[in-house]
């Protein structure tokens, strides 16, 4: 049985990029919205184009809610925006693709990683 994580969301701003980690779990539409503002704010206020994204939460189970997400992504994330994706959580790999791809039709500019290192320096050269 899985144990109960509230929802957090963590935003740094880091040498050329900010940092942004969110942890729930179970992870709610609501949650996901709150980091979508966010990030979305922080990278209006910092000025930065690069974001590391560390997911430490399911997905979402409703791709009804993962099109509302797609949506708001296009909305508020300014276009140019490079984010590196870590998920932490375990989640299915062929799963967070799937979401990722989706993300990208709507104009987010994603690349998942297996390591907040390898995202790091993948943003370093960037």
């Amino acid at each position: 049985m899985r144990q109960f994580v509230p929802f957090k969301l963590t935003i740094e701003k880091r040498p050329g990029y900010l940092y942004a980690r969110y942890e729930a779990d179970p992870v709610t539409l609501s949650d996901v919205i709150a980091t979508v503002n966010g990030v979305a704010q922080a990278i209006y206020e910092s000025g930065y184009d690069r974001v590391l994204l560390v997911r430490n939460s399911p997905l979402l189970e409703s791709e009804d809610n993962r099109e509302l997400l797609n949506a708001m992504l296009k909305k508020h994330v300014p276009k140019g925006v490079k984010v590196a994706l870590v998920d932490i959580f375990g989640n299915d790999p062929e799963a967070v693709a799937t979401a990722a791809e989706a993300s990208k039709t709507v104009g987010w500019d994603l690349t998942i990683f297996s390591t907040v290192a390898e995202a790091e320096q993948w943003l370093a050269t960037l």
